[in-house]
């Protein structure tokens, strides 16, 4: 995997499967309109679940690696449909 800017030169990369950073979402989702405090609009929404993600990778920041992973499958993995499904 490569996670890098979408940029054309990584994609000539003949195994490489591209993934994106979940922070350039987040931003996307902060920069979309509108801004007046709309809780229920489409931006709010995805900005909530980058929020969640980014909360429960810093809770779990100082575990050991099997633990992590025990927690995204169990915590991040709900959420992750969740938002895919969104």
């Amino acid at each position: 995997m490569v996670n890098c800017e979408p940029l054309e030169a990584y994609r000539q990369l003949a195994e490489a499967e591209l993934v994106g950073c979940w922070a350039h979402v987040r931003r996307k989702f902060f920069e979309a309109p509108p801004k007046q405090g709309d809780d229920s609009s489409l931006g709010a929404k995805g900005l909530a679940y980058c929020d969640q993600l980014f909360a429960l990778e810093r809770d779990w920041e100082a575990l050991p690696a099997d633990e992590r992973l025990q927690k995204c499958q169990e915590k991040l993995q709900p959420l992750m449909e969740d938002y895919f499904a969104w």
